[in-house]
């Protein structure tokens, strides 16, 4: 139900768009002290590991899903891992005008029992750990460098923290995430998992 409101929720964020893939190549940060930089793709898998597509590099900053396959059009990305995280995800090659961060496009509170969600789309530079802006959050993900598995950690506005679903409206094609399991229905609203690749 709640994904009914999903056109007028996308005219109402304005401009967003995301996609990626990922092959480790060291490099040191300035930000955030000695770290290691991987880059790639973002591949979308269903949650039993079955490959869907991959991010898609879109005009107006919300990623969505490439699953046909277009050449040429996934989204770059890159992860400077050090430390503890939540870490920025950058994306390389843009086509959208704006911040090239990509993370949760909203300052929404995400929980177990609520039907919100926060669209992934480009957003302005956070601090990890930091709740979100009007515009969202970009320092969100963790990173599994044996797996290359990306997982979000979303602070809402109070400071308090949740690992929210990445769910996928296959019919709008929007990513989103959210804490409520009842916003995942397994038909139209999926869950997926993200890995870096190359």
């Amino acid at each position: 139900m709640f994904m009914r409101s999903v056109p007028l929720f996308l005219a109402v964020l304005g401009l967003h768009a995301f996609t990626a893939e990922a092959v480790p190549t060291s490099r040191p940060s300035s930000i955030r002290g000695s770290s290691v930089t991987y880059s790639g793709r973002v591949e979308i898998t269903f949650i039993n590991g079955t490959h869907i597509g991959f991010l898609n590099n879109t005009d107006n900053g919300f990623p969505n899903v490439d699953v046909a396959g277009t050449p040429n059009t996934d989204l770059e990305v890159k992860l400077s891992v050090g430390g503890t995280g939540p870490f920025d995800l950058l994306a390389t090659n843009p086509a959208w005008v704006g911040s090239a961060f990509i993370g949760g496009g909203t300052d929404g509170t995400l929980s177990a029992d609520s039907l919100v969600i926060v669209p992934l789309s480009n957003t302005t530079l956070t601090a990890p750990g930091s709740p979100p802006t009007a515009e969202g959050a970009s320092a969100i993900w963790g990173f599994d460098t044996q797996t290359a598995a990306l997982t979000p950690l979303w602070t809402n506005p109070d400071g308090s923290h949740i690992a929210p679903i990445i769910g996928w409206h296959k019919e709008s094609n929007l990513l989103f995430f959210t804490g409520d399991e009842s916003n995942i229905d397994g038909k139209n609203n999926i869950a997926v998992d993200f890995s870096l690749t190359e």
